[in-house]
């Protein structure tokens, strides 16, 4: 366990959510640290979902 850990460390863990796709409605499964993206994700369609910094 780290010196910062407990709520520090718990507002860094990614989150598993699912963003539907604007170019299509499929659900994408996505990974977020407080609501925003960590990385890109694309679509099956080819749509990506852009990391948000």
């Amino acid at each position: 366990m780290s010196v910062l850990g407990g709520c520090e460390e718990k507002n860094k863990t990614p989150v598993l959510e699912e963003r539907v796709c604007p170019n299509c409605g499929d659900e994408v499964e996505v990974f977020t640290v407080k609501g925003r993206l960590i990385d890109d994700f694309a679509c099956a369609c080819g749509y990506v979902f852009q990391k948000e910094e």
